[in-house]
């Protein structure tokens, strides 16, 4: 079967989560009863919103603060913390068993 590359991504992401997770991370099978996975999640959503806020510090996005100055928008380093944001937003979709599809 080939998958689409959003869901090759997924998997690769799930095959990494489950190797951290057999090397002692939490597992996810009871995610509203297990407080190690319940604190696993808050840490991929507070770590994914550092990530957006890193994507926000590579544009000039305070108006207020316009000057002549203004950086330019660097692609690659953008695209790089947009696939950190991805592979937040992974982890969060696999401890609640969400899939791509």
């Amino acid at each position: 079967m080939v998958l689409d590359p959003f869901a090759r991504m997924y998997e690769l992401q799930k095959m990494t989560q489950e190797f951290f997770r057999d090397n002692g991370a939490a597992d996810s099978a009871a995610l509203p009863n297990n407080p190690d996975v319940v604190a696993v999640f808050k840490e991929n959503v507070l770590l994914m919103i550092k990530e957006v806020a890193e994507v926000l510090d590579e544009v000039d996005f305070k108006k207020h603060r316009k000057d002549d100055n203004s950086k330019a928008i660097n692609k690659y380093r953008i695209r790089e913390e947009l696939i950190d944001v991805m592979k937040y937003w992974f982890n969060l979709c696999i401890l609640l068993d969400t899939k791509p599809d």
